[in-house]
């Protein structure tokens, strides 16, 4: 059901069909299965295939992130930091993408880290905010690699280091991302971490 749920989701053997999709989903979900919670979850988040409804899509996502699926508590963390299906909650959304970030999952990561940085639901840690992000960035996350840059360029929770940051801001540049070239130009003009380099900050 779950399988022939995603197929008629993504047109595979015929036209996209979200409302048998979700249909297919429901069923499978309903017997437990978190991939299918967590999908149908996604669905009832965006409308595909019916009425948007964030406190279904919350009561699924929160089905399947009990079952340990990293991306359903990535997802549940986010609906509780913005206030999606229900009131804002900084220290829910903290432990649920707490729960996601201990098991690898990047976009986790980077919201705890966002949140330490901050001291939304619960301590300011730098420290850690930068471990995090660094875990992040490790995986490839341009977002990621920017903060981690920007904790590196400004000896944030850690060590000041210039040409740590100009590398990491270098990644996230080869990804098309808009501030790291900003603050990698600027490292530029001034030889933070490397030579001045007027032509390449241009």
């Amino acid at each position: 059901q779950h399988n022939l749920g995603i197929m008629h989701g993504n047109g595979e053997g015929g036209p996209v069909d979200f409302a048998e999709a979700r249909r297919l989903l429901g069923l499978a979900a309903a017997q437990g299965h978190a991939e299918a919670q967590h999908n149908l979850g996604t669905m009832h988040h965006y409308a595909e295939g019916g009425p948007q409804d964030y406190a279904e899509a919350r009561r699924l996502c929160g089905a399947a992130a009990a079952q340990g699926h990293s991306e359903s508590q990535h997802n549940l963390g986010l609906m509780n930091y913005y206030g999606e299906g229900a009131p804002k909650d900084y220290a829910e959304a903290r432990r649920m993408s707490g729960a996601a970030a201990a098991q690898g999952h990047p976009e986790g990561q980077v919201l705890l880290a966002h949140m330490m940085a901050n001291g939304e639901g619960g301590t300011k840690d730098l420290a850690e905010s930068r471990r995090l992000y660094g875990l992040a960035a490790a995986q490839g996350r341009a977002d990621a690699q920017v903060e981690f840059g920007h904790m590196h360029w400004l000896g944030s929770g850690g060590h000041q280091d210039f040409a740590e940051a100009r590398r990491l801001y270098g990644l996230a540049v080869e990804k098309g991302h808009a501030a790291a070239q900003a603050n990698l130009g600027q490292m530029y003009v001034y030889g933070q971490g490397g030579p001045t380099d007027f032509a390449e900050a241009r």
